[in-house]
């Protein structure tokens, strides 16, 4: 460890600090925190939102397509709130459910940021059920087994 901080702090085979490294290296990880540390701030603004005033509503599968950033496919689905027509993705695992276009399933969101909404892959939805224009507080049914 100390010879990898002298490599990186000093000139090779000199006890001359190597500034040009060091201002470089320090920028690179200014602009990266600078991209990465808002992003991951507003996602937990979001969730904290969206579990202080969660609703629910019934989505509809759009499309299911196999991701190369994650490890679970993207599901891409519409649902509606207060006569707002709203598309969303997420990464979801599947947990062994046969999801396909057009299959229905419970929605979480919040009213106060619509557009910020989780599908609940585990809570299917029968076609006979609809959802109330401002969606349900609580949710509506246990999870099926």
């Amino acid at each position: 460890m100390k010879k990898l901080f002298y490599k990186l702090i000093y000139k090779d085979g000199t006890n001359k600090i190597y500034w040009e490294n060091i201002i470089f290296k320090t920028i690179v990880i200014g602009i990266f925190l600078s991209i990465f540390i808002p992003g991951v701030l507003k996602q937990r603004a979001n969730d904290k939102e969206l579990e202080a005033n969660k609703r629910y509503t019934v989505g509809e599968i759009n499309k299911v397509r196999k991701n190369i950033k994650s490890v679970f496919p993207t599901v891409h689905y519409t649902y509606t709130f207060d006569a707002m027509h709203i598309e969303g993705t997420d990464d979801r695992s599947t947990n062994g459910h046969n999801i396909s276009k057009g299959t229905r399933y419970l929605v979480k969101f919040s009213p106060n940021n619509p557009t910020y909404a989780h599908i609940l892959l585990d809570y299917p939805v029968p076609d006979s059920i609809f959802a109330p224009r401002y969606g349900w507080e609580k949710l509506p049914f246990n999870k099926p087994k």
